[in-house]
């Protein structure tokens, strides 16, 4: 489920048909994957893996969270 839902928002996002339609479509996605990836995967997640394994998704996790480049302080979101 959730790999599809990355390549629907993908392709939504890529998309050349109707940009009003699309954003509509991109803002009902979002809302659905966002409510599964918290209340069914993360915490599926948290309840099977390791302190260890944790750690580890956090370490890829940090690695992968864009940083400012051009001096200013990192956007208090990705915190």
């Amino acid at each position: 489920m959730t790999l599809a839902d990355h390549r629907r928002l993908t392709r939504l996002f890529t998309g050349t048909d109707d940009p009003i339609t699309r954003i509509s479509q991109i803002e009902e996605e979002l809302e659905a994957h966002i409510r599964f990836e918290e209340r069914v995967l993360f915490t599926a997640i948290e309840e099977v893996a390791t302190d260890k394994e944790l750690d580890r998704i956090d370490l890829i996790h940090s690695s992968l969270v864009p940083k400012e480049e051009d001096g200013r302080e990192e956007d208090a979101f990705w915190a």
